[in-house]
Formats: structure tokens, sequence, C-alpha cells
């Protein structure tokens, strides 16, 4: 979904990484917030969001309703619709590895599970709109490649990096799957690919994927200060 500011206006800059809050009303009369990552890069007056409907879910390990904010979206928002939204804000921001330009510029690692990939690809995206030489893995788990949203731009995005290296693990269907990059079944392991020497890694996923990848990244030698993470869940706490 792409936003742009009031009267064809330009909406103002951010960083790649960073968020916005949309506010919508419910039919009930509640006014609801819910946080959607930028995802493509600064710079062109306006913000792209990704938004997964999230449908209600019976059985297995218990009911799960509805998402109502991604419902809404997905049944109201339409070309010319007003939506309430925040400036951008996060701390899980690309510059913190340096700007390619720079003598301070360090290798990347992005690497997330889900939906967590929105913020990644507004990253992607921006290291490729400013030709940015720096050494890029990209590290992305789903449950299956039906499963894997923004898969196409991360693969035509990364494409087009001086030096990018892609793996997708999938838990089901992997040997069914073209792509992105180099294909793994079953669950991360961040140690089965080559880790650039003093790369900042960005993490991006649920509590428990976040709770597995970090040990795993200070294992393998990347310094506590070198790891930024964001959580998509409430309990930030945890990580």
């Amino acid at each position: 979904m792409t936003l742009g500011g009031p009267d064809g206006g330009d909406l103002p800059d951010f960083r790649p990484g960073q968020y916005t809050s949309v506010g919508v009303v419910l039919p009930d009369g509640a006014r609801q917030l819910r946080q959607y990552s930028l995802s493509a890069a600064p710079g062109s007056g306006t913000w792209r969001i990704g938004v997964r409907r999230v449908d209600a879910v019976s059985g297995g390990a218990g009911p799960c309703p509805a998402g109502e904010v991604s419902g809404w979206l997905h049944a109201h928002a339409r070309v010319g619709t007003t939506l309430q939204v925040t400036l951008p804000f996060g701390d899980l921001v690309l510059d913190a590895a340096g700007t390619g330009s720079g003598p301070d510029a360090a290798p990347v690692v992005l690497c997330s599970a889900g939906i967590g990939i929105t913020p990644m690809l507004g990253m992607i995206a921006h290291l490729s709109a400013t030709d940015d030489p720096r050494r890029v893995l990209i590290l992305h788990a789903d449950r299956s490649p039906d499963q894997h949203v923004l898969a196409e731009e991360v693969a035509g995005e990364s494409s087009l990096l001086a030096d990018a290296e892609v793996h997708t693990w999938y838990e089901h269907g992997a040997d069914a799957a073209s792509g992105p990059g180099t294909v793994h079944p079953g669950l991360m392991d961040p140690a089965s690919v080559g880790l650039p020497a003093d790369a900042h890694v960005f993490l991006c996923g649920s509590t428990g994927f976040l709770q597995s990848m970090r040990p795993r990244f200070l294992e393998a030698g990347v310094p506590e200060h070198r790891i930024h993470a964001e959580l998509f869940a409430p309990n930030d706490w945890l990580v």
C-alpha cells in the first residue's frame, strides 16, 4: 500500500528500517493503532507499507481472532482513502552500520522471519537506490513458500546490489522452491553461511525467532553492540 501526502504533497522522509503507526476507526467506534514498516527506499515523497491480512483461525493451538486493523485496511482502503498516520520512528535503522559512501560503512546481515521481512525490504531498496557497494547478506525464514510475502521484491532489489547474497529457509516445501537465493529446508542456521567480518546484524521477527537467533550470532562472534533487533510483538522486554 502506497501512502501520499494530503492534496498530493510529499510525505516527510524517513530512515531505512523505520515504521509508521496507522490509526483507523472501526465499525464499533473504537480507534485502533497498528505499526507498519516502511518497505521502500526513502526520498520519493511517498511511503509504502505492507499490510498482511490476518484471518480468524479456529482449532489447533486455540482460536485466533481476525486482525481488526489489517482486515479494515484490506476491505476499505482504496485510492483516495484518508488515513491517520504518525511520523516515521523506530531504532532498527540501517545507518547504525554507517553510510555506504563513507569509510565507516560495515557489511550488513539482514535477518528476518515472516512479516519481519518488511523493514529489511526497505533497507535493501535503499541500498539498491544509492548504489551502496558494501557486502550484504540477506537471511529469511518462513513456514512455506506460499506464506513468504514480498519474496519477488526481495529477489529483484537484491539482484541490483553490488555484493549481495540471499539465503531462504522454509520449514515446509523447500524442495519445490526456486528462491529467493539459495533455499534451505528446516529452521534457519546462520552458522551454515559465511558471516561477513565486522558485520552489523539486523534482526526482525517473532519473540521465538529473536530469542533463537541472537545467541547464535553471539556464538558466531558478532559483538552485542552490532546486533540490532526489532520484535513484531508487544513484549520486546523479552529480547
